[in-house]
């Protein structure tokens, strides 16, 4: 069953592209829109957009061979909000289009020549697609973010005159280097040039004396 609060604001938000141009290499500009894109962003602009499982743009192809984002019902059940469907191979070529449904046999619809308008009484859809989002009970997902590992710092032990801490420093050809302004700087050499001895255990690191 459909939302109605959710219905509303997703066709609300679809009706302030009522009157932009139709272009499909434009689609996502200001001004332009297609059929399957005034569906996409008017799903946008509600916030009801599911793209936990598919960022995918909306195309009546994708619809077809099964866009999760949509669920198709028997045409008996058509209710205002749906998606009709209809399209066709013609030769080797795509051709298909879709409108939201808004009841009384009215679509708002993008067609090539006259743009984003409302139409009535349209006979050429074949399916009917209910958008899940807009179902009672079902909330969008967020997205699904896999967390990227981090690496593990690495650390080195610098002792200087008995004292002890953790230095990260760039480790290049086994030697450490660390970072002075814009120089990478060896830190054996830093030290012994200020006339400190300096000496490195595996158990121990760096020690400075």
């Amino acid at each position: 069953m459909l939302d109605k609060n959710k219905v509303e604001q997703f066709i609300n938000a679809a009706m302030k592209y009522k009157g932009d141009n139709y272009s499909q290499p434009r689609r996502m500009q200001k001004g332009y829109s297609d059929c399957s894109s005034l569906i996409y962003k008017g799903l946008r602009d509600a916030k009801l957009l599911d793209l936990s499982k598919t960022d995918r743009t909306i195309s009546t192809k994708y619809i077809l061979d099964g866009d999760p984002r949509f669920t198709e019902i028997p045409k008996k059940e058509l209710q205002r909000g749906d998606i009709l469907w209809g399209g066709e191979y013609r030769g080797s070529k795509w051709d298909g289009h879709v409108a939201i449904y808004l009841g009384d046999g009215k679509t708002l619809e993008a067609r090539y020549k006259e743009g984003v308008c409302i139409y009535v009484n349209r006979a050429y859809f074949k399916k009917v697609y209910r958008i899940k989002t807009l179902m009672q009970g079902i909330e969008k997902k967020e997205p699904i973010v896999k967390a990227t590992p981090q690496p593990k710092p690495v650390y080195n032990y610098l002792t200087i005159m008995g004292k002890k801490s953790k230095i990260s420093p760039q480790v290049i050809d086994g030697v450490s280097y660390v970072q002075l302004g814009s120089m990478m700087v060896p830190v054996r050499k830093f030290f012994e040039e200020l006339g400190y001895d300096v000496k490195w255990t595996r158990e121990k690191g760096i020690e400075i004396e």
